[in-house]
Formats: structure tokens, C-alpha cells, sequence
């Protein structure tokens, strides 16, 4: 008779059930800057969620938007950074790692950096006769840079070290009435977000009105007339 003999064969199974995959959360915001401005700090809007936790941090820089490096010195932990004042337009984002080193990068912040804020210059010096307007003092070069939106402000001295303003000057363009004494003039840019900044103290170039010499001729009976 034959035996018949059962065996029971048991087979064990791992499940690994995953989680959530890793979002790497938002970073804020884009920021408009004016020049030798310092950007404000980037943090998280949105926190990273899914993966494995703990999250560590690698900030990011790129100066086109398409080739990216890592920051040296952004901790692991530190879900913030204060970029540095910027000389032109740059473009930041974090990487995200979690703790089975699945990684994934947030979006991109822009921090634009305007052109330096430049005084028009007003043209040259005059030399004009005692008691007479000088020519209509006029930009020969318009100012640039800043935000773009500007406004005015003319001023005066009569030693070209001590200014005061020109009260209701504040066109591109000023007409000085007549003149019996030297003065310097100089014309302010102001911009509406990025300061003001003097033409003079950018070209190095006050405007001068000089009073002219007494010219004098001898008439025909032999007598020094004033022309």
C-alpha cells in the first residue's frame, strides 16, 4: 500500500507598499529690484510633502534660467535663503531630498535688478554779457536706468559747492532769467522707486555762467566809449 504524504509549503511575501511620491513644495516670490538693492529672502510657500521624511535642502542659482549649481553654504536643514545684492538678474530654486534620497526641485523665482539710476547731463558752460539770460539749459542726455518713471529737480549756487533748489523747476528743460553774478546750475533725477541721484555729481559737469569782461573802444575824438 502506498503512503501518500502531504506537504504544506508556506511561502512568506514582503508587501512594500510606497507612499506618496515626493512634491517638493513652492518657493516665493519674484521680486523687481533696483540696483545695489538687497533682494528680500526666499522661504517656502508651500512645504514639501510625500517621499520618505525627513526633507533636507540644497538652494540653487542659475544666472540664464537653464543652467543651474548649487550654493555653497545653504545648510541641509535651512528651508530659507538670503541671496546676496545682485549686479544683474538671477534666477533661484531649492532641491529637495528625502530621506531614501529621492530628490525633486521647486519652481524658479526670477530677482530682476534694474540698470543704475543715471542723471541726464545738461550741456556745457556759457559765458554770457553781464545783465543776460544764459541759452535755455536743456538735456543733452537723457537719464536712464532705475524704474523709468521719472521727475525733476533744478538747483542752484553761486560757488558751485552750496545748492539750493529752484523753486517750481522741475521740467526736463530750465529758462534762467538774467544773470549780474556767476552761478552753477544742476538738474536732479528723481525716480519713482530707485532714489535720485544729481547730474553734476555724474559727469563732473556744473553748469558755469560767467560774467563777461567791460568791453571798451575808442570813439573818434579819441575817448574810451563802453560797447
Amino acid at each position: 500500500m502506498h503512503k501518500v504524504v502531504a506537504f504544506l509549503i508556506f511561502a512568506s511575501v514582503n508587501v512594500i507598499v510606497f507612499g506618496q511620491s515626493l512634491s517638493p513644495g513652492q518657493i516665493g516670490n519674484n521680486q523687481v529690484l533696483c540696483y545695489r538693492s538687497a533682494p528680500q529672502t526666499l522661504s517656502f510657500l508651500i512645504q514639501p510633502t510625500g517621499g520618505t521624511p525627513p526633507y533636507t535642502y540644497r538652494w540653487q542659482r542659475s544666472n540664464n534660467g537653464s543652467d543651474w549649481y548649487d550654493i555653497t553654504g545653504t545648510t541641509a536643514q535651512r528651508q530659507t535663503y538670503s541671496p546676496p545684492v545682485l549686479g544683474k538678474t538671477a534666477h533661484f530654486r531649492c532641491r529637495v531630498t528625502d530621506n531614501v534620497s529621492a530628490s525633486a526641485t521647486t519652481n524658479a523665482v526670477s530677482i530682476s535688478v534694474a540698470t543704475d539710476l543715471i542723471a541726464p547731463v545738461i550741456g556745457t558752460d556759457q559765458t554770457i554779457y553781464n545783465g543776460t539770460a544764459p541759452v535755455p539749459l536743456i538735456q543733452v542726455t537723457e537719464a536712464s536706468g532705475g524704474s523709468g518713471s521719472y521727475s525733476y529737480r533744478w538747483q542752484v549756487s553761486d560757488d558751485g559747492l552750496s545748492w539750493s533748489d529752484i523753486p517750481g523747476a522741475s521740467a526736463p528743460g530750465y529758462s534762467s532769467g538774467a544773470l549780474i553774478e556767476d552761478r552753477w546750475f544742476r538738474q536732479w533725477v528723481i525716480d519713482a522707486a530707485c532714489g535720485s541721484t544729481a547730474g553734476n555729481a555724474i559727469s563732473n559737469y556744473p553748469f558755469h555762467i560767467r560774467d563777461s569782461e567791460l568791453i571798451l573802444c575808442l570813439d573818434k575824438m579819441g575817448f574810451w566809449d563802453p560797447v
